[in-house]
């Protein structure tokens, strides 16, 4: 195989990786917010699209977590230079 087929074959599967996490996260806080919060706070239940757009929502904000703080890092290691 070259490298360029081994690089496609490696997206592919952190694409995959990815996608199954989005829905296991969307499946897993649909089921306990319809399990608890209704009975426990009266609030209204989810369906799956609210969960999978929180789940969405979630993953957008950790990652633009995580590249502000490499922006700061990396911005603090040129100036100590």
């Amino acid at each position: 195989m070259n490298d360029q087929h081994s690089k496609g074959h490696r997206i592919m599967r952190k694409t995959l990786q990815v996608c199954a996490l989005l829905i296991a996260g969307a499946i897993a806080f649909t089921w306990s917010w319809n399990t608890i919060l209704p009975d426990l706070a009266g609030l209204p239940r989810f369906r799956f699209a609210e969960g999978l757009s929180i789940s969405i929502l979630a993953l957008l904000l950790g990652a633009l977590f995580a590249a502000g703080q490499r922006l700061v890092i990396t911005d603090r290691q040129d100036h100590l230079r």
